[in-house]
């Protein structure tokens, strides 16, 4: 019986200690809060202010959780549980009771939390107090709708404990219910029936504003319709309107989906904002924020895709990101409203609202704002109220673009006015232009058709000095061969080497010099033509009394035509006080030329030098005439061309070269004077010097003697002869030490300078003007009269006639230099002549 005792006994002790846990239990539990059922609180969210919490952090097991005591958890505050985002669950409980009087209607559990990724729940009636887990794998398919409802199975007077584990990738929210299931019907009726209607708004808003945008090209409006249309789109994801719908709830709930909606309105809003408040005081600071917004937002989208961040990280992100926007369209918005932009104070009062609901929502989902069931729907409504203040904005700007539109038409209809009078006005000033117009094309069709003869002459002018220049180059050719061609046959009948001479070397000596002469002449003269044709003659004009000039050319060319059997008559008739500015040098060259023309062609044998004033004796003519055979009038023009002739087309050099007259007509007009002829064949010839009178007091010039000085009786003077021309030099020196001088001849200017000793210095100095490198004659005549300190006599010698010295106390002759021109040169340095004519000038030119 023992053995049978002992089990007896040790089983009541059980049951004893059982009966005082339980006891224990329920009068721990009777000391937690508890909802009654009563009939006033069967109201949405009843459960709420009842709900202990506790996170899942480490994570427990059921029964773990369920074994500890109520003060291990956290008690309620009286709102609703609020934990913001989170990455980890959270365990809840709440105790209630019933009474005696149950409604007869299914009671359901409603959790008000559209995002729950995973829900457990378990059920403890007491006093059996034996958790049993409820199942809600199927509570989508058997009570359809946004929330998650459970069934549970209560009896009157009973006490009830309610354990749910919630998580979330979303903000932890748990808003509850225990209520009949047919209540909850109707309360959520009424608030989807209000959700409906909000977004419907919105939905319709969106659609009127893409239609309107696109009919009026509008870029705002196109903006503000697909933010209100992702607005829309997000809102009723947020609050599970989908499952209401025909899509899948799965898919209009996936992370990715809302988080494009989000993204496309936000950088809909920004570009709308941009557009809406395009003002002149907008363009730079707000435009670079909005643009950076925009890459904002993308990037922030693309890293939700590409990366595999946790989820409740981009929502703390995204909900950031949306208060800075909407920050920054209320800064934009009233900096426009200062300016009392209607459109400006609309945006921003409605993104005012935007910013109140946008602040409430992220305090509500990082759990610092206390919520109910319906807190979520307050945005919502804001949304839609924002949405149409600023349709009340675009309806502004619109309004203030048609104004601008109106008024653009009324100044383009006044510009329109103002240009028909203008026009008016230029149509009349056209007419008088044309005619204007009309009146110049005559006038210039005078000037061209003027010019067209002008350019007709030229052309005639051109051809014809191209026929002179053919036949001047032909003449010269001719000239110039013929005494080359009489030295190279007289070259061949002098002595050579080893031979005796044959011949009259006298009499070939003096042909050769003819030769040499008559070569020299021609040069000489083609050269002075050649310095008038390029201006390089500048005649030295000063006032001369006509009279004494006259008289002593005419007594220097007396000999000359005596010899030849013509008598020279100067008729010294009405010359007092006449004076003409001239160049003595060039008016003796002149009058030279046209007493040996006479003297040799006319055949005369009675040549007068008169002069004949006007009336007023303010010109004056200088007339050379001769009583020879005289000259046709056809003759009268052709006979001043270079090489032209009368009666000598086999070119015979005694009959002269046909330079002369040319050279005539060259040197008068150089000074400003005319040259005519008047004649008549068998009456003589009558040549005309034209040339102004002057009043100043005239010098009259003097000739230097023709006599030589006798340079053997004198003391030997000394010459440096430089100049780098073997032959030249040698031809010089040969010519210089025949007339009895002391001549040094060097190539180069080291030489010229090694050759100045103290016992041998220069009297004068013969320099060729190009020399060995970049010297010349000029830098080394400086440089010797340094050497020499005092101003040696210098005679440049050069065989370019564009050469010019501007030192007047230099001598500048051109090669093929004559002998005599050489001599007379240095016959005036031997003189030393102050004002005197020197000889030499006259044969330079």
């Amino acid at each position: 019986m023992s053995p049978v005792l002992s089990v007896i006994g040790l089983t009541l002790l059980w049951l004893i200690a059982c009966a005082g846990t339980a006891s224990a239990s329920l009068e721990d539990e009777s000391a937690s809060p508890a909802l009654l059922l009563t009939s006033a609180a069967l109201k949405t969210g009843n459960l709420s202010p009842y709900l202990y919490s506790l996170p899942d952090q480490p994570q427990r097991s059921p029964s773990s959780v369920m074994s500890l005591p109520l003060s291990a958890w956290e008690p309620p505050d009286g709102s609703v549980f609020n934990e913001g985002f989170n990455g980890h669950g959270f365990w809840l409980r709440a105790d209630l009771a019933t009474l005696s009087m149950l409604a007869d209607d299914e009671w359901v559990a409603v959790l008000h939390n559209t995002h729950v990724s995973e829900l457990r729940v378990w059920w403890v009636e007491y006093p059996a107090a034996k958790p049993l887990e409820l199942d809600t794998s199927q509570d989508r398919l058997a009570y359809p709708g946004r929330y998650h409802i459970v069934p549970l199975n209560m009896e009157a007077e009973r006490r009830y404990t309610l354990f749910v584990y919630m998580k979330t990738d979303w903000a932890s929210q748990a808003p509850m219910s225990v209520v009949p299931y047919s209540r909850h019907l109707v309360s959520e009726l009424e608030t989807l029936s209000a959700l409906h209607f909000a977004l419907g708004a919105l939905g319709i808003l969106a659609t009127i504003s893409l239609i309107v945008g696109w009919v009026l090209r509008d870029a705002a409006l196109t903006y503000y319709s697909v933010f209100i249309g992702c607005i829309a789109l997000v809102q009723g994801s947020l609050q599970g309107v989908g499952a209401q719908w025909a899509f899948s709830d799965n898919e209009w709930r996936s992370t990715g989906l809302i988080f494009t909606f989000i993204t496309l309105a936000e950088m809909a809003a920004i570009l709308f904002t941009r557009e809406q408040m395009r003002t002149r005081g907008n363009r730079s600071s707000s435009t670079r924020i909005l643009s950076t917004m925009i890459c904002l937002s993308a990037f922030t989208w693309l890293s939700m895709i590409m990366f595999p961040i946790p989820v409740h990280w981009f929502w703390q992100l995204i909900i950031l990101k949306a208060l800075a926007f909407v920050a920054v369209g209320v800064w934009i918005g009233i900096y426009s409203s200062l300016r009392q932009h209607w459109a400006a104070i609309y945006y921003s009062a409605g993104m005012v609202i935007f910013f109140i609901g946008t602040v409430l929502l992220a305090l509500n989902k990082v759990g610092w704002l206390p919520m109910t069931v319906y807190t979520e729907h307050l945005q919502l409504f804001g949304s839609v109220a924002s949405s149409v203040i600023f349709l009340l904005s675009v309806s502004e700007r619109v309004k203030l673009q048609r104004r601008s539109k109106m008024q653009a038409k009324q100044r383009a209809l006044d510009y329109e006015l103002m240009a028909r009078s203008t026009q008016a006005r230029l149509l009349a000033v056209e007419r008088q232009t044309s005619e204007a117009l009309e009146q110049q094309v005559s006038a210039r069709t005078v000037e061209l058709e003027l010019a067209l003869a002008e350019l007709q002459r030229a052309k005639q002018e051109a051809e014809q000095a191209n026929e002179e220049k053919a036949r001047f180059l032909a003449a010269a050719s001719h000239d110039i061969r013929q005494p080359l061609h009489a030295l190279a046959l007289l070259s061949e009948g002098l002595p050579k080497s080893g031979r005796r001479p044959t011949g009259n070397l006298l009499e070939t000596s003096r042909y050769m010099r003819q030769a040499v002469g008559d070569l020299v002449n021609l040069i000489d003269t083609l050269f002075d033509l050649s310095k008038l044709d390029n201006d390089l003659l500048e005649p030295q004009l000063q006032s001369l009394s006509l009279g004494p000039l006259l008289l002593s050319f005419t007594e220097t060319m007396r000999p000359v035509c005596t010899k030849a059997g013509v008598t020279l008559v100067f008729e010294p008739v009405r010359l007092e006080g006449l004076a003409a500015n001239a160049d003595p040098v060039l008016m003796f060259r002149i009058l030279s030329i046209l007493v040996d023309n006479a003297v040799q062609h006319a055949n005369c044998s009675q040549l007068t030098i008169a002069v004949l004033p006007n009336s007023e004796r303010s010109t004056c003519e200088i007339l050379v005439t001769d009583n020879g055979i005289g000259i046709a009038a056809h003759e009268h023009g052709p006979i001043f061309e270079a090489f032209y002739q009368l009666h000598n087309p086999e070119r015979n050099r005694s009959k002269g070269m046909g330079l002369g007259l040319a050279l005539c007509r060259r040197l008068t007009e150089v000074m400003g004077f005319s040259l005519t002829l008047e004649s008549t064949p068998g009456a003589g010839c009558q040549f005309r010097i034209g040339l102004p009178v002057v009043h100043e007091q005239p010098s009259t010039p003097q000739l230097m003697d023709d006599s030589s000085p006798d340079w053997i009786a004198s003391s030997k003077l000394r010459v440096l002869l430089v100049d780098d021309d073997y032959l030249a030099r040698k031809a010089t020196r040969c010519l210089l030490l025949n007339w009895g001088l002391d001549c040094h001849a060097v190539a180069s200017t080291p030489a010229a300078l090694q050759a100045l000793t103290d016992q041998w210095e220069p009297d004068f100095l013969v320099l060729d003007f190009r020399l060995p490198g970049e010297d010349t004659g000029l830098t080394l005549a400086r440089t010797l009269r340094a050497r020499l300190q005092r101003d040696i006599p210098v005679l440049i010698v050069s065989g370019d006639i564009g050469v010019t010295i501007d030192d007047r106390s230099i001598v500048l002759l051109h090669k093929p230099l004559k002998p005599s021109r050489l001599r007379a040169v240095i016959e005036g340095f031997i003189r030393n002549a102050g004002d005197v004519v020197p000889a030499e000038a006259i044969s330079e030119v």
